[in-house]
């Protein structure tokens, strides 16, 4: 079996690093998970619809944003992102 037959869980904050350092891209990160989406969604059936366009647009926002920061910047705006979805999920 090839090697994208094999799944496995990918931590987007577990690549944080690679972005940080440039050795990987949030955008790179995504096509290497659609990739295998499409390499074994026909047998496994989990996606009923994707919208892999604004998945894209997404994933260009986000390589942009890593280029353009600080590591400080990065944990600033990862702690902002965490609170904000906190406040999402536990209304007070």
């Amino acid at each position: 079996m090839s090697e994208i037959g094999k799944p496995q869980a990918r931590s987007y904050f577990a690549a944080a690093q690679a972005f940080r350092d440039g050795t990987d891209t949030p955008r790179a990160f995504l096509e290497r998970c659609i990739a295998t989406i499409e390499a074994l969604d026909p047998q496994v059936g989990a996606f009923v619809a994707t919208n892999l366009p604004a998945a894209r647009t997404a994933a260009d926002a986000a390589t942009a944003r890593w280029r353009s920061r600080t590591v400080d910047q990065h944990l600033k705006a990862r702690n902002s992102g965490l609170a904000e979805e906190r406040r999402r999920l536990l209304p007070a």
